[in-house]
């Protein structure tokens, strides 16, 4: 199918996450709001929504039968409430649900091809790791698949992962990931307030530290983690000093065993 003439859009559900990713969509200009059918139950959420973005509120079964890609952004408690749907020939279903498998939703929407992803809260600013699992028990056009990658990529970058289970990983890593920074920001400003700083300046302080090494990063694409770090700490500084004791700690062990941690936990509950 040729992917230049303007595809309909639908969304079932649309929480935090189905909004940020139907706002990046827009404004990228990849999908008009004319072409996106939004099924919601909560008549104020509905309201907002039109009045928000001026897109179409329309009823389930009108969404599994115009559009040509839907994105399923209920709750995952939410699937067993939804009635089986058959699908427009084709339709393609990207599930933003966490731990609810292709086998789960196929028999939810029947002859859809299904696409899991795990998007993490960058999505809201277009800087989010999204892992994507295209159903491997058929066989996708390359159009198709670079279609849902096109989409997604309005919210950030996008990791293909071959096997379900990786998901699980990604979740941990990327889809959990924002958290670990946060706490270890949270760490230094309770540091900066025992050396004496007070509660706003310690906040700050983090804060815009947090910021502004990630913005490096930004900037300069090709270089490694590894390479700032030494760049900035010099030989028998202040940084060394803190490294120091970094390193003889067990945080890496630690930090592996937080990861592998969430990614068990995903797994669970995905069964």
């Amino acid at each position: 199918m040729g992917m230049s003439e303007p595809k309909r859009i639908g969304f079932i559900g649309c929480g935090n996450m189905g909004e940020a990713i139907m706002r990046r969509l827009l404004e990228s200009g990849i999908v008009v709001a004319s072409n996106v059918d939004v099924a919601i139950r909560s008549a104020e959420r509905q309201s907002y929504l039109r009045d928000t973005y001026h897109i179409n509120i329309a009823p389930i079964e009108t969404v599994a039968q115009v559009a040509e890609f839907i994105f399923l952004a209920v709750k995952p408690q939410q699937l067993t409430d939804l009635p089986v749907f058959s699908v427009k020939p084709g339709a393609i279903v990207i599930s933003v649900l966490a731990g609810t498998t292709v086998e789960k939703l196929k028999a939810h929407f029947h002859g859809a091809q299904i696409v899991r992803t795990m998007p993490n809260l960058g999505y809201t600013v277009g800087n989010s790791v999204t892992g994507v699992f295209f159903d491997n028990l058929i066989s996708w056009q390359q159009t198709q698949q670079e279609y849902v990658q096109q989409l997604l990529s309005t919210g950030g970058v996008t990791i293909d992962v071959d096997d379900e289970d990786k998901l699980n990983a990604i979740t941990a890593v990327a889809g959990s990931g924002p958290a670990y920074f946060y706490w270890f920001a949270e760490r230094i400003a309770e540091s900066a307030k025992n050396l004496g700083f007070n509660d706003i300046d310690a906040q700050n302080i983090a804060r815009e530290v947090l910021i502004g090494a990630a913005e490096v990063l930004k900037a300069n694409p090709d270089t490694t983690l590894s390479e700032w770090r030494e760049r900035v700490t010099s030989k028998g500084g202040t940084t060394e000093a803190a490294l120091n004791v970094l390193n003889v700690s067990t945080v890496d062990s630690v930090i592996a065993d937080a990861l592998e941690a969430a990614r068990n936990r995903s797994r669970e509950l995905s069964s």
